[in-house]
């Protein structure tokens, strides 16, 4: 069972264009609309590592993740597939992603010209989980990144040099952890009891991001680390009490209680 989920629906015959506008026009485009983008964690085979990009180009030309704008008439998984064998060479079906977030961005940068003008992104994010065989296969788009890494999510959550949208991301990787945990529980016929605890710790753990989240207008970079310090607190505190519940819920909780790096 799916624990998050994205809406996508077709009304009438979509008629697909494949009209492409040259640098100026496209540049006059990014002046007046908000582009859609998808963003893909590609993680290791066991959730341990996800793999960083470090972007050679604007928007954020620093550390990220896969990703790219979407194409008219496209699904987003459609365009997570794209994206995925564009930037990296493997060819994933659309049903190996999962959703994890929605992102808006805006950037002070970009690659078109006039770059001092930025951009505005709404980002779906997905991940997707690969064999060691596909990670082996991954071949890099190097015009588009200058270095890769597979890392630890608890550094990258912890660590305040990278940017405060990744960070985020990195979260809801470990919230879609625990509630995969919890479905998995209930799918397996856990007595109400055991669900209902560890039911409290997913919803505190996913409570604690949203708060902040909630906050209007704030820039991207605008969470001082004493905020940042308090939401991972929280969510770290609520996974953290999942050990006293039983042997399988100790599980969970230790596994969310050292990704939020604690």
């Amino acid at each position: 069972m799916e624990c998050a989920v994205y809406a996508h629906y077709e009304t009438g015959n979509y008629v697909r264009s494949d009209v492409y506008l040259d640098d100026k026009e496209y540049g006059r485009a990014l002046d007046t609309i908000v582009k859609g983008c998808v963003d893909i964690v590609l993680t290791d085979d066991g959730l341990g590592k996800v793999l960083l990009l470090k972007r050679a180009i604007e928007p954020q030309s620093d550390w990220w993740v896969l990703g790219g704008r979407m194409q008219a008439g496209e699904t987003p998984a459609e365009a997570a597939v794209r994206n995925v064998k564009r930037e990296a060479g493997l060819s994933l079906e659309p049903k190996r992603f999962k959703f994890l977030c929605v992102t808006s961005l805006l950037w002070e940068q970009r690659r078109e010209e006039p770059a001092d003008h930025g951009s505005a992104d709404l980002a779906l994010t997905f991940t997707a989980q690969l064999t060691a065989e596909e990670a082996e296969a991954i071949n890099l788009d190097m015009v588009e990144y200058e270095d890769a890494r597979w890392a630890d999510p608890s550094a990258i959550i912890s660590d305040t040099s990278y940017h405060t949208a990744l960070r985020r991301t990195l979260q809801y990787i470990t919230i879609r952890k625990q509630e995969e945990e919890l479905h998995a529980s209930i799918e397996a016929g856990v007595p109400d009891e055991e669900i209902g605890k560890l039911a409290r710790i997913s919803h505190r753990a996913r409570k604690a991001i949203i708060d902040i989240e909630r906050k209007p207008h704030m820039s991207v970079r605008a969470y001082s680390s004493a905020q940042e310090r308090e939401v991972l607190v929280k969510a770290s505190q609520a996974a953290q009490s999942a050990i006293s519940i039983n042997a399988t819920a100790a599980g969970i909780g230790s596994w969310v209680y050292k990704t939020l790096g604690y």
